[in-house]
């Protein structure tokens, strides 16, 4: 493998980082989401969905870093 080739070594720190972003935000969200109480539920999935929409936003950004 050439330098061309070789893997961008920022870029791929970047990518790292932004996944442990990931399982953050997931680590934070399993006592929300395991929660079986209905006390609260609405405010709980509420945080949920912002949470997965910001994990999918992250993973997009991961993706397209990938793609480079």
């Amino acid at each position: 493998m050439d330098d061309a080739d070789a893997p961008d070594p920022d870029r791929m720190d970047l990518v790292v980082q932004l996944c442990t972003r990931i399982g953050m935000i997931m680590e934070n969200m399993i006592p929300l989401a395991i929660d079986a109480s209905r006390d609260g539920l609405k405010g709980r999935v509420a945080e949920v969905v912002r949470a997965t929409r910001t994990m999918a936003a992250l993973a997009d950004a991961v993706e397209a870093l990938l793609e480079q």
